[in-house]
């Protein structure tokens, strides 16, 4: 548990930093444009889109706290750019959940299979199917479980991929952003 608040409490004070505003700021940007350019469309109702990679690198590098703040941020700003439809909160909230559970398995730790595959794992199943389900029933005004049994299929279709790829990616871009942060210090 007290891991756990220490690793709250670094987090939080990542939106104090400069950089990491800056890093935020960027990978924000970053996921708008991976979501708008790269999703690859598999039937009509399935798609895989990389802008989450953007999401879990926040959580990744700048923690629970600040990863959830900018993915909050970029949800509110990407719909304030490109409106889709209506706005709802609770989508919202799914992007600040799925910045935070990355954060929570990926801050400051090692990148493993086991934790790709689980954190995207709660991602897609309770963050997207559960939560994303309850979100559209208030919204559209259906039952849950109309929305819900689909929306897991194509969560879980997607998962493999998508876990495979965050482990790859991760672990090559965080590798590469720690060559650049050690190779910007004086004296290194």
């Amino acid at each position: 548990m007290k891991q756990l608040k220490e690793t709250f409490v670094e987090s939080a004070r990542e939106l104090k930093n400069i950089r990491s505003l800056t890093g935020l700021a960027l990978l924000m940007a970053l996921g708008s444009i991976l979501s708008a350019v790269l999703t690859i469309q598999i039937t009509p109702s399935q798609k895989i889109g990389f802008g989450y990679l953007a999401t879990v690198l926040m959580g990744a590098l700048y923690g629970p706290v600040a990863g959830g703040v900018a993915a909050g941020l970029r949800d509110i700003l990407q719909y304030l750019i490109k409106p889709t439809g209506m706005y709802y909160f609770g989508f919202t909230l799914n992007a600040i959940l799925g910045a935070v559970i990355y954060g929570l398995f990926f801050y400051k730790r090692r990148v493993t299979v086991v934790k790709a595959a689980v954190s995207k794992g709660l991602v897609n199943v309770f963050v997207n199917s559960v939560l994303g389900s309850i979100w559209l029933a208030d919204l559209l005004g259906k039952g849950v479980g109309v929305l819900f049994y689909p929306k897991l299929v194509e969560n879980l279709i997607s998962l493999p991929v998508e876990a495979a790829v965050l482990y790859l990616a991760l672990g090559v871009l965080l590798e590469a952003y720690r060559k650049v942060r050690l190779g910007s210090r004086p004296g290194v």
